[in-house]
């Protein structure tokens, strides 16, 4: 994987912030990256696998 330099400027769609800590959503926020509040943004119990299975069906089977 390469690696990408600090003041690199990367291409996204869409940024969220993963897990309990609230320092990312700060960071995203004071950045503006963060444009709203997502359901994993408090969560602690979850693996990468999860998170793509969520996402690739809209979340059908989150709650």
């Amino acid at each position: 994987m390469e690696k990408i330099r600090r003041n690199e400027v990367i291409g996204s769609d869409f940024i969220i912030s993963l897990g309990p800590a609230c320092r990312v959503a700060h960071y995203l926020r004071e950045n503006n990256l963060r444009y709203v509040a997502n359901p994993l943004d408090w969560m602690m119990n979850y693996n990468l696998e999860s998170v793509i299975h969520w996402f690739k069906n809209d979340f059908d089977d989150f709650f």
